[in-house]
This record gives structure tokens, sequence and C-alpha cells, in this order.
């Protein structure tokens, strides 16, 4: 490979995971009580981490074996297969919408209830959720 290549590979590797590891310790941690911020915080670097060495050890070779544009490879023996059309998309979309519209059917006043076991947390959810939208 190209060492430029490679650079910006290492680049965009590096921005991800700033991006990444504090955002999601900021979402979860925003998300409980005060009191499990911190576990939550740290179970979200914890996951980053298992990905990041999976990936390493184990995603490697499964890239470096896995060849779609040879001879032989899964596009050559199977043809594409073109995924990208709208009606796949909007049907999927359109039923996940109406599946979620029928699952939370007349569960609005069980989340309003939720309200009594954050009162202590209001201020803290709330800081919390500006440092977030400040992230995305």
């Amino acid at each position: 490979m190209n060492k430029a290549h490679n650079a910006w590979q290492l680049t965009a590797a590096t921005l991800f995971g700033l991006q990444s590891v504090p955002g999601l310790m900021i979402l979860y941690g925003g998300s409980v009580k005060k009191k499990w911020a911190v576990n939550s915080a740290f179970m979200a670097l914890y996951a980053f981490a298992c990905v990041l060495l999976y990936v390493g050890f184990v995603g490697d070779g499964l890239i470096s074996r896995f060849s779609v544009r040879g001879l032989n490879g899964f596009l050559a023996m199977n043809g594409p297969i073109d995924y990208s059309g709208g009606y796949v998309i909007h049907l999927s979309s359109g039923v996940a919408g109406f599946t979620t519209a029928y699952w939370l059917d007349g569960t609005r006043n069980k989340i309003l209830s939720v309200r009594e076991y954050i009162d202590d947390t209001e201020d803290y959810l709330v800081s919390f959720i500006a440092k977030i939208v400040g992230l995305v």
C-alpha cells in the first residue's frame, strides 16, 4: 500500500476514536443517575477497547482472506446484487416505523412517570445533553 493511504487510515482511525470514546462515555454517563455515571462511562470505554482488540486480532485476518473482486470471488461467482434500490429501503423503514408505533402505543404515560425517577438528576442530565449536542 501507499504510505499516504496508511497515513490517512491511521489519521481517520485516531479521529474516530477521539470522537467516539468521549461521546459514548458522555452519552451513557448522562443517561443514568449520578452514582452510576462513572461505571457506565467506563463500560462504554471497555466495550470500545474490546471491539478495538477484536478488530485488530481477528478482523484483519478476515478482511485479508475475503475476496470480492477476484476471478473466483463472491461477486464474480454470484453476480452483483443491487440492494441500493429504493423499494427495499423504504419498505423496511416503513414496516419498522409502523411496528414501533404499534409497540409504543400507550407507553407515553409510562415514559412520563419516569420523571419521579430522575427528579434528583435533572440538572445533571441537562448538562450532559448539552455536551452530547456539542459533540455531535
